[in-house]
C-alpha cells in the first residue's frame, strides 16, 4: 500500500466523507499496516487512497484512531512550530496552529468521546484533521 504523494493530488485534495464504523475498522487496519513502516506522528485515510474521515494520530506517544472527528472549540492562543507530512516528503515549515483544542470523535469500537488536547497533541490532531478536509499544511504557510 502506498502513500499519496504531492500537493496537487486529487484524493489529498478532496474533502473526505463521513464514514460508517464497519468501514472506518477496514480503513483503520490498513492505516496500521502503513504505520508499522513510518516513524509519523499520523496519517490520514486519505494519504492511503481512502477519502473517509478516518486518522491515526500519536498522542502521547499511543496511537490512536479518530473516526469523524469534529472540532467543537479553539484556543485563541497559537504555538508555532515545524512540520512536515508523509504525503510532501522532503519539505519542513514552521506552521502556527492552536495550542488547545476540544473535539468529539468517534474511536475504533464507535465509541463517542469528547476531549481536551493541548501543545504537540493538538497540533497533529489539527494536521490531520486538515487532511480530512484536503488542506494540506503547507496550505498554513
Amino acid at each position: 500500500m502506498k502513500i499519496e504523494v504531492g500537493e496537487n493530488n486529487e484524493i489529498l485534495r478532496r474533502k473526505a466523507k463521513v464514514v460508517d464504523l464497519s468501514t472506518a475498522q477496514k480503513v483503520i487496519e490498513k492505516l496500521k499496516k502503513v504505520l508499522k513502516n513510518q516513524t509519523a506522528l499520523g496519517l490520514a485515510a486519505p494519504q492511503i487512497g481512502e477519502s473517509v474521515r478516518v486518522f491515526a494520530a500519536r498522542i502521547e506517544k499511543k496511537w490512536r484512531f479518530f473516526v469523524n472527528p469534529e472540532i467543537l472549540e479553539i484556543s485563541a492562543e497559537n504555538q508555532i512550530a515545524e512540520e512536515g507530512c508523509l504525503s510532501l516528503p522532503e519539505i519542513w515549515e514552521k506552521v502556527a496552529r492552536p495550542q488547545k483544542i476540544k473535539i468529539k470523535f468517534e474511536n475504533e469500537n464507535g465509541d463517542e468521546k469528547i476531549e481536551i488536547l493541548e501543545g504537540i497533541s493538538a497540533r497533529v490532531f489539527l494536521h490531520e484533521f486538515d487532511h480530512l478536509n484536503g488542506v494540506l499544511f503547507v496550505d498554513r504557510v
